[in-house]
């Protein structure tokens, strides 16, 4: 039984193997998705970065000359 959506994904019917994953992971890189997909990945991490920082008490003030 073949779900509905497998025809659009482009890991669906691969072969295995290393140089066959390579391949399809280079091939994926080279299609360009969502014009808005870096940007919103770019928040994601910049916020992730910021709340692990404010939990484990950073001091910025290492970076800053007196």
């Amino acid at each position: 039984m073949e779900h509905k959506l497998d025809k659009y994904r482009s890991t669906a019917h691969t072969q295995r193997g290393l140089k066959n994953k390579i391949t399809s992971a280079m091939d994926d890189l080279k299609t360009e998705g969502d014009r808005n997909l870096k940007l919103r990945f770019l928040i994601i991490v910049v916020v992730l970065i910021a709340l692990f920082l404010y939990i484990i008490d950073f001091d910025l003030s290492i970076f800053l000359t007196s």
